[in-house]
């Protein structure tokens, strides 16, 4: 980042000119400029508010605080939003608290007891006070407010909290200018932290900008224009925001503008300005910002008014049905049954029921969607409820919030009461004390709140009956695993004030709700494991006799084309013998069974320790007493156990993850990649400007293969340097996560080697002792722009059979283990997996014949794994991911498996070169946690909801 300076020269806006002289349907929403920036939108702020907007989007600091929370919004936890939300936010952030989110994200987050920061949570207590503090100490320390604030005195910087003023006394211009300085001081104070990467980045970037003043970049505004018209006039946009912003370089005369301003703020008027560009010459600049706009700049926006039409559409649609309904029935109760013949009736009876049918499913919807909009409602009253300070808290006290936190809620005598008696019945219930007791129970797939009363509890199987007399039914349930407000003792049913019990929360929520079995409705409960474990027994059972069914039946269609194999078992035995002391030995005899027929392994590890009768170094008869021999016997059982504990886990973290033919191919280039010679080589200059580290595009050809068309592949060349750039380039980090990344059963880091030659490696002229090589992944682009996360489960655009949870889920993992805290959306790639397909169309040969090793399909890919292992990094399983999913909170089954597998002995035989010891008992450690909280989930959850086969 860059220090802030001042507010750019000003000069006339060419921009402030009429609109294009050519009328059409575009031309009437070209941009209406006032000071260099759109009044579009202007409508919904009073006369006072409207000038305050308009000043803030001539102001540069507004797309430079856009671009900051764009660019660090995964590593910083920054919330997703648009120009139009932000400009709102600044006018009134206590109704729309974007603001101070962002506020609160920039301000030192809280530290957990261990001393960690934890980004999962907002400190919101007393934060305007640590704000100001901040503010005071920035005024101090920088630059940032000495152009805009005046010292009041000698001894006193001048900042906008001067006056003992807050957030909510300043002007919107002001909070930008409190937003801009949080973030500049956020890039600024800490350049080896985890945004560390793209400031070097952006440090590369204005330093190239310094050295070729003749493109003209805006000093302040960090990100790169999208194009220049023909007036050398830069343009900008940040992410997926639909503003257009404009920059005119200053020159050498009187100004009476603002050079910077927010040209396009609405879908049409961007369209139109785009349309004004299309007259230019092809290549001209104006063609290339009209290509630009229109390709890549309007079209997801202009999907998303396509999307909102439909739904008004649709809206519309389910008004005329609900109108042809309505028709339909007075149809039906108008017809004369007396002079009706029987087809008529019977077709008039088919209508009808075709109707209530309708009628039902549009009511069933539209109370989900009502539902579903309320939790929502409700979600974002509580967010804005804890950001806003107490004395800006309304007397609304949204659903489980505390009216003890408000001071208008505390004076306000409904709200006071309410709170009064939750205090009062704050107890939860346990046992038989909870029959006759009234309670809300909350329905995950209604989204609703039933109020029941507990009738009876079950001591052996600890659930309780609860009756509901709205629709007079009964249940039995687990009361400790559902959600429940208790009615407290005298509460006012008519109570006028809204408000609600206060709601008990406790781990381990089930699954629940309703379902239509043909002509009743039932309801329905998941059990924990902990519940009812014959009744799961026997519908494991049953699910098991209906596999072997089916299975049989599939058998029964293909009798002919095939013949039944034989059940593979295994019996093995392995007897040793130890010498545990001289004249001392050990028989072990370790055995090891396997039926797959009953799925069952049967492991026996038995011994005997006696005298070596054959030795001449046998001690006497009676010597040693016989607690001696047994504890060296169970010495020697232990031993043996290790050893075949240690074989069965190299066996399962190692077995084939599948065909075999791509297991070769898998094997087949990480062999190239450890010993092919090079035969082409391409310095990767891009990559050593934006990190100061050397980087090569390699071909290496099979040096085994002499074929006519060699095996060959493309991969990356990682050269270790000196100190590991702080740790942020450390090669050998790279192959650890490969291997890793197998162990556990993945397939989602490239292969990789690493060389460390006698001679060195020569490449372009220069020799390296070591480093890293790394499949390159073959058409490969940012996951992102293949799809998001939604768009992933609902369409499956990260590739067929990919479920998107394993993939975030799977990544987790890997990150904990490595401590890689460097895991944005441009380190998820989207490409052509190396086996997944088996080759592709044609064979995959180049333009000289060779083989070309890859798959064919395009699959999620993970990549860049240097910053493993850095010290100052912490990664959870709690932690929020680049993708903005939440916490991980599934496990593919297989990963959860090999887990246990990674044991020390796996550890230190795989990467024992590659890190210390103290890094290997680390790993371990690492592992043990993520195995308790996946143990965790499990058991609060069932397993079926967490563990993906």
């Amino acid at each position: 980042g860059t220090p802030a300076g001042t507010m750019p020269p000003k000069k006339t806006h060419k921009g402030d000119a009429a609109a294009p002289k050519r009328q059409d349907s575009l031309s009437r929403h070209y941009p209406k400029l006032q000071d260099g920036s759109s009044v579009f939108g202007l409508e919904e702020f009073d006369d006072e508010a409207r000038a305050h907007v308009i000043g803030n989007r001539s102001d540069w600091k507004f797309y430079a605080l856009c671009s900051f929370c764009h660019t660090f919004r995964a590593v910083l936890r920054l919330p997703t939003f648009t120009g139009d939300e932000l400009e709102r936010s600044l006018v009134d952030p206590a109704k729309h608290v974007l603001t101070l989110e962002i506020l609160l994200r920039l301000i030192d987050p809280p530290v957990r007891s261990r001393g960690e920061m934890d980004k999962n949570r907002l400190a919101v207590d007393e934060w305007e006070a640590r704000l100001a503090r901040k503010i005071e100490a920035l005024a101090e320390e920088t630059d940032y407010f000495e152009s805009d604030y005046p010292d009041p005195d000698d001894e006193t910087r001048g900042h906008p909290f001067n006056g003992g003023r807050t957030f909510f006394d300043l002007t919107p211009r002001e909070r930008l200018d409190v937003l801009y300085a949080l973030g500049e001081e956020r890039l600024e104070d800490d350049p080896e932290g985890e945004c560390g990467a793209e400031v070097w980045a952006m440090a590369a970037h204005n330093a190239r900008v310094a050295d070729t003043e003749e493109e003209g970049h805006h000093p302040e505004a960090h990100g790169d224009p999208i194009g220049v018209d023909s007036d050398n006039r830069q343009y900008f946009a940040c992410g997926d925001d639909l503003r257009v912003y404009r920059w005119e370089k200053p020159k050498a005369n009187a100004f009476t503008q603002p050079a910077w301003g927010t040209v396009c703020v609405g879908l049409k008027e961007t369209m139109a300005f785009a349309d004004s560009l299309k007259g230019g010459k092809r290549n001209s600049k104006d063609y290339l910002l009209w290509e630009y706009l229109t390709e890549t700049h309007l079209p997801p926006h202009v999907a998303a008014l396509e999307r909102e039409d439909r739904a008004k559409r649709a809206e519309e649609k389910a008004a005329e049905d609900a109108e042809k309904r309505r028709l339909a029935k007075e149809a039906y109760e108008g017809v004369d049954r007396k002079r009706s013949g029987r087809i008529a009736q019977k077709a008039a009876e088919e209508e009808e029921r075709k109707r209530l049918e309708e009628e039902a499913v549009a009511k069933r919807n539209a109370v989900r969607a009502a539902a579903a909009a309320k939790e929502d409602a409700r979600q974002k009253a509580c967010w804005r409820w804890m950001l806003l300070p107490p004395r800006l808290r309304p007397a609304e006290v949204p659903e489980g919030m505390n009216p003890a936190h408000s001071e208008a809620a505390r004076s306000d005598p409904g709200a006071q009461r309410a709170f009064k008696l939750a205090n009062s019945y704050a107890s939860n219930p346990r046992g038989d004390a909870c029959v006759g007791k009234r309670l809300d129970v909350y329905w995950d797939d209604d989204q609703t709140w039933y109020r029941g009363v507990v009738r009876a509890h079950d001591r052996g199987r600890h659930t309780h009956e609860v009756y509901y007399p709205e629709d007079d039914v009964t249940e039995t349930v687990r009361l400790a695993a559902v959600r429940k407000r208790w009615i407290p003792d005298g509460w006012d049913e008519s109570d006028e004030s809204g408000a609600e019990p206060p709601e008990v929360f406790e781990p381990g929520l089930e699954h629940r709700g309703v379902k239509v079995d043909g002509s009743a409705t039932v309801l329905f409960m998941r059990r924990p494991e902990t519940v009812g474990k014959q009744e799961q027994q026997q519908q494991q059972q049953e699910e098991e006799e209906e596999e072997d069914a089916e299975t049989e039946t599939e058998e029964d269609r293909v009798v002919e084309e095939t013949r039944e194999t034989p059940v593979k078992t295994l019996d093995e035995t392995v007897t040793t013998t130890v010498t545990k002391h001289p004249g001392i030995v050990a028989e072990i005899k370790s055995h090891v069974g396997v039926d797959e027929e009953k799925r069952e392994a049967t492991i026996t590890i038995s011994g005997t320790i006696h005298r070596d009768m054959n030795s001449t170094h046998k001690p006497p008869k009676g010597a040693f007493e016989m607690r001696d021999y047994v504890a060296l016997g169970t010495q020697a059982l232990s031993d043996a156990a290790q050893k075949l504990a240690e074989k069965s886990n190299k066996e399962a973290s190692f077995a084939e993850h599948g065909d075999e033919v791509p297991e070769r191919q898998h094997a087949h280039i990480q062999r190239i990649l450890q010993n092919g010679k090079v035969i082409w080589v391409e310095a990767m200059s891009e990559v050593q400007g934006k990190y100061g580290h050397p980087c090569y595009k390699l071909r290496l050809q099979d040096d085994k293969d002499a074929s006519d068309s060699p095996a060959v592949i493309d991969c990356v060349f990682k050269p270790a340097i000196d100190g590991h750039g702080d740790g942020w380039h450390r090669a050998p980090m790279e192959y650890v996560a490969y291997k890793l990344n197998r162990m556990l059963g993945m397939d989602l880091v490239p292969p990789a080697a690493y060389r460390r030659p006698q001679g060195g490696i020569e490449l372009d002229y220069k020799t390296f002792n070591e480093g890293a090589f790394l499949y390159w992944v073959d058409g490969a682009d940012d996951l992102c722009k293949t799809g998001d996360y939604q768009k992933a489960v609902q369409t499956g655009c990260w590739g067929q059979g990919v479920d998107p949870r394993v993939i975030l889920s799977d990544t987790r993992v890997l990150d904990v283990l490595l401590q890689n805290s460097d895991r944005h959306e441009g380190h998820f790639l989207f490409g052509r997996h190396w086996t997944e397909g088996g080759l592709p169309k044609g064979g995959g040969l180049t333009d000289k014949g060779q083989l070309f090793l890859s798959g064919s399909q395009y699959r999620p890919t993970l990549i860049d794994h240097a910053a493993a292992f850095r010290k100052e990094a912490f990664v959870a399983m709690d932690h929020e991911n680049a993708f903005q999913t939440g916490p991980t909170t599934v496990v593919r089954a297989k990963t959860y498996l090999r887990l246990r597998f990674l044991d020390h002995a796996a550890i230190k035989r795989e990467f024992g070169w590659f890190l210390s010891r103290e890094e290997q008992l680390q790993l371990l450690e690492r592992r043990d946690t993520i195995l308790e909280y996946l143990d965790r989930l499990v058991a609060e959850r069932g397993y079926d909801k967490v563990v993906i086969h």
